[in-house]
């Protein structure tokens, strides 16, 4: 009898301790500052591509809530144009009209679920070369949110709403990253941090992220949260 008291004690504290790691880690995504991360791409652009599913995803993925994510699929200036026509707007883009679909379908998904949480998985998935409909079906029919409607956001991507949403991103561009001659740019609370498009983790650790959290003991810096 007292050995199985003991034992079920142990599985007591056992639990205890993990509930309390686990809340510690989940403090660790929410304690501390908040910083905003603006980001301006397009989708068939590989360097663009590369940032997204190497370096902003898995940083939202470590960082979580304690980053403000922004992304604006649109593309450089100078090869990418939306033009009001007085029936709405006609759209050029580098990689040529399937990018601009791929580039909409992106603005949809996004204006459909404005939180990042919600979509920064799926507008990850839609970026680069893949043709759009099999983009449709292996990121939004088979993507996290199986009651999706796939349908409408292809209609929004192919309509005037696309290229409205579209346009929208370019404006904000324009406005935000004047002159800017590449993709990815990258802004962290409005500068433009070159850095970030190669090492994104590294530069929030170092330069960003105060207190510095516990995630970022892995690339060699020490945290400085108190928790």
């Amino acid at each position: 009898m007292l050995m199985n008291r003991a034992a079920v004690l142990l599985l007591i504290v056992g639990l205890t301790v993990a509930g309390d790691s686990n809340r510690v880690s989940d403090r660790s995504r929410d304690y501390g500052n908040k910083v905003d991360i603006e980001v301006f791409g397009e989708t068939k652009c590989i360097h663009s591509t590369m940032f997204m599913r190497n370096q902003l995803l898995p940083a939202y993925k470590l960082f979580g809530p304690r980053l403000r994510i922004r992304y604006h699929p649109f593309g450089v200036p100078r090869s990418t144009k939306c033009k009001w026509t007085g029936d709405g707007y006609e759209c050029t883009c580098q990689h040529g009209p399937a990018e601009c679909d791929k580039n909409a379908l992106q603005a949809c998904v996004i204006e459909k679920l404005p939180d990042t949480e919600k979509h920064i998985e799926m507008v990850t998935c839609i970026q680069g070369n893949a043709e759009f409909n099999y983009s449709v079906r292996k990121c939004i029919d088979r993507g996290p949110y199986p009651r999706l409607d796939s349908k409408s956001l292809v209609r929004c991507a192919m309509s005037d709403k696309g290229r409205t949403l579209l346009a929208r991103h370019g404006h904000a561009q324009n406005r935000k990253a004047p002159g800017m001659s590449w993709v990815p740019w990258v802004m962290i609370n409005g500068v433009r941090e070159q850095e970030a498009e190669r090492h994104l983790v590294r530069v929030l650790c170092s330069r960003y992220l105060k207190p510095v959290p516990s995630q970022c003991a892995m690339y060699g810096f020490e945290p400085t949260e108190e928790i």
